[in-house]
């Protein structure tokens, strides 16, 4: 071999750079495998308490369901002689006020000997001695709501634990399903049930409920190391913990059930995280091989020859860099992945957290209204929400209960204008409050279907218009086909494009909605129309005009008692009209719209003082105009006519006040009437900041709040509820006002006021 006598030494050099290229690739395998491992973990433990942290939420909601049980029960204990309380009272109650269907065992009331004196269980259990209990024995030595541990009942055999409370003529308590739980706790796992445990505990380390479910509950002890050493010091954390059930080291999330001494916990085996960790080390590792091979022939080649050398350092740096690119490539594949989990898991939980958001401000609303034994009204108001967060997840659901083939088809003869004038009623509150006339055209006719099912494909399809049409009509209307009758919803929207047809009745399908708005679906209602009119048997079709709007239908068999009569005449036209010039005109506004926005003076430069006094301006105009139309509805046909002008006249005051101002001009509060009202983040906060202020002694009349919010400045005022409004939002109402009230407002809540209380508020904003 040749050495250059101008580099003397470079054959030791080369020997070096050899050596230390067969080492760093390894080396820079062990830094990976360790970072990556940290990573790993860490996203374990990220996903372990996010998913801890719903089933909490999930828990929290079923035990304040209970505990209102047990509330209403108690009221109505409350002054009952001593023999007048029997099973059928409690059935009737758990049958009216049942917190969450399929949860709630039973019902059992005793005496404070431990004996029944009612259940809503079995009869045999009349007069048993329970006293020997665990939750009879915690609830007679506490003065609140106790949780009992998991046992199996005598009567069921089924494994469920309980809330108890002692009251004054004995105790009263709540079985609940542990079985129910494990579903759901099943549903969070999916399926990596064989790697992951989810379970409830006492703060005693009793297990409430688990899934996987064990042939005996577990009862953790203050030896154990884990959640029983942590709970005292923290609400939430996570520990490592190799389980007595058996299987691998577990890494737990935990976290406390709201005010409850109850934990939950959930556990993902050390193996399954390091699975994935492994697959991604080995292939780094058969990487760095070949790195450090390739290192060493093109070192053992450098030594044979400088020029040699050279050649193969330039295909050296050629490979490098085509394997930077791919890594580089890689790393940016990973991150839009990454990016699109992020964004799917922020959009899930924004979605279960607002009904249960719902249901929160409407438990805070009874609380407040429950402090005397008089104020007990808003009860119903918590059974509305807690029925609104049931419809919603239902919602959610229905797509995988319609294809377990759960849902039975109980088909009969159903006259169709009670069931087209009962949605026509349902709908015309929401109908009203977007400016959208709708019509119901239906026939004397009896169909062949399931009622049930029937009502929720049209709500659906009802639904759907009114969410689409932003102005002009819907029509819910029938057709005689043959032997069977077409029901059709018509509406005057924006259509839907030729091409994307098909495509309407598939799963999380929204046109119109690339931000994936909550507010207008979640893409999922064809989707279950379709089902359901597959389950029914009924056919289902669609035909649109982009930019005039669409019908969808579903055909349903005529009962044999119709097959002789007629229908009405179908559904006139409603499309909107094709109006070119106007399209050229609005592309034209859009142009100047986008350069006066380009030379619009900064929002930061804004005179914020002036805003705030050009919005109390319109409020005190909207405010006017509004309260001197409410009095005139009142001398010309009292209460009624004034619901008449909140729910017709009121949005077209609203509108003309923001046409005039360009401010957008509306009402809001924490306890709706109307559901388009529904307050966003910002004026929720600042609702509940209105009624601390008015708690701490500020006069209703001059709270106001005013803020920059995402580029737009936003303006809100209180309303004070003043003796006018009492005819419709106050706490005796007539009933022939309430009677309107709950036809125009199935979902009301805006009731129990007193005069002085905060009604809701004005609400103003102007993009800057």
């Amino acid at each position: 071999m040749n050495i250059d006598p101008a580099r003397p030494g470079r054959g030791g050099s080369l020997k070096l750079l050899l050596v230390l290229g067969a080492v760093l690739p390894f080396a820079l395998l062990a830094l990976y495998a360790v970072q990556s491992h940290r990573a790993a973990m860490a996203a374990a433990a990220e996903e372990s308490g996010r998913r801890a942290a719903l089933v909490a939420e999930y828990t929290a909601r079923v035990l304040d369901g209970h505990g209102l049980l047990i509330d209403l029960v108690e009221q109505r204990l409350t002054g009952m002689a001593p023999g007048a309380l029997s099973s059928g009272v409690l059935d009737g109650l758990l049958n009216r006020h049942r917190p969450v269907q399929g949860l709630t065992v039973a019902l059992v009331v005793m005496n404070p000997a431990g004996l029944v004196v009612a259940n809503t269980l079995d009869p045999r259990l009349q007069g048993r001695d329970f006293g020997d209990r665990d939750y009879f024995i915690r609830a007679t030595g506490s003065t609140g709501t106790v949780v009992g541990k998991q046992v199996v009942g005598r009567v069921t055999n089924d494994s469920f634990f309980t809330l108890s409370r002692r009251y004054s003529g004995g105790v009263i308590v709540v079985a609940i399903y542990a079985r129910a739980f494990e579903e759901m706790f099943g549903a969070v796992v999916g399926a990596d049930s064989a790697t992951r445990a989810v379970g409830v505990f006492r703060e005693d380390g009793s297990q409430l409920a688990r899934h996987p479910s064990l042939a005996k509950p577990l009862r953790l002890t203050s030896d154990d190391p884990g959640l029983m050493q942590l709970i005292p010091q923290q609400a939430s954390g996570t520990y490592r913990i190799r389980p007595k059930t058996g299987g691998g080291e577990r890494l737990y999330a935990f976290q406390k059930v709201g005010l409850y001494p109850v934990w939950v916990t959930y556990g993902i085996e050390i193996a399954a995280i390091r699975a994935g960790w492994w697959k991604d080390v080995a292939g780094a590792g058969v990487l760095a091989l070949l790195s450090a091979l390739l290192l060493a022939v093109l070192g053992a080649r450098a030594l044979r020859s400088d020029r040699l050398a050279r050649v193969q350092e330039e295909r050296l740096k050629r490979l490098v860099a085509e394997r930077t690119n791919e890594a580089e490539r890689r790393a940016a594949e990973a991150e839009r992945a990454h990016r699109a989990k992020s964004l799917f898991l922020a959009a899930a939980s924004h979605d279960l957290r607002q009904p249960i958001q719902g249901l929160r401000l409407a438990l805070d609303v009874l609380d407040q209204n429950l402090t005397k034994p008089a104020h007990r009204r808003p009860l119903g108001l918590a059974t509305r929400a807690l029925e609104g967060v049931e419809d919603l997840l239902s919602a959610l659901l229905g797509i995988a209960v319609l294809e377990t083939g759960r849902v039975r088809v109980e088909a009969r003869p159903v006259a169709l204008p009670p069931l087209l004038d009962g949605l026509a009623g349902e709908f015309a509150g929401a109908a009203a409050a977007a400016g959208i006339r709708l019509r119901i055209k239906s026939c004397s006719a009896e169909v062949e279907t399931d009622p049930v099912l029937l009502a929720r494909v049209l709500r659906n399809l009802l639904v759907n218009a009114l969410r689409y049409t932003g102005q002009g009509r819907v029509v819910l209307g029938c057709r005689r086909v043959g032997t069977t009758i077409r029901i059709e919803v018509w509406d005057s929207g924006p259509g839907i494009p030729a091409d994307q047809l098909d495509s309407v009745f598939e799963d999380f399908v929204q046109l119109g909605n690339p931000e994936r708005d909550r507010t207008k679906g979640l893409g999922l209602g064809l989707s279950e129309v379709r089902r359901t009119a597959a389950l029914l048997n009924h056919a289902i079709g669609v035909r649109s005009w982009p930019g005039r709007g669409s019908v969808f239908w579903i055909v349903v068999p005529c009962a044999v008692s119709s097959l002789n009569t007629t229908c009405a005449p179908p559904p006139g036209p409603i499309l909107a009209p094709i109006n070119k010039p106007r399209e050229a005109m609005m592309k034209i506004s859009m142009v100047l719209t986008a350069i006066l926005a380009a030379l619009a003076v900064p929002a930061a430069a804004a005179d914020v003082e002036a805003l705030k006094q050009e919005a109390a301006g319109i409020v005190k105009e909207f405010g006017g105009a509004l309260k001197g139309e409410l009095e005139k509805g009142v001398q010309a046909g009292g209460p009624l006519e004034a619901i008449a002008v909140c729910n017709e006249k009121a949005p077209g005051i609203a509108k003309a006040h923001a046409a005039k101002s360009g401010w957008s001009v509306g009402r809001t509060s924490l306890k709706l009437r109307n559901p388009g009202n529904k307050p966003d983040a910002w004026e929720a906060k600042v609702l509940a900041d209105f009624d601390a202020r008015r708690a701490a002694g500020e006069s209703p009349d001059t709270l106001v709040a005013a803020a920059t919010v995402d580029g737009s400045f936003r303006f809100m005022k209180a309303i004070p509820t003043a003796e006018l409004c009492l005819n419709c939002h106050g706490r005796d109402v007539k009933p022939e006002v309430m009677a309107r009230i709950e036809k125009l407002y199935p979902a009301d809540l805006a009731r129990g006021y007193k005069p002085g209380d905060i009604r809701g508020a004005f609400t103003l904003a102007k993009k800057l």
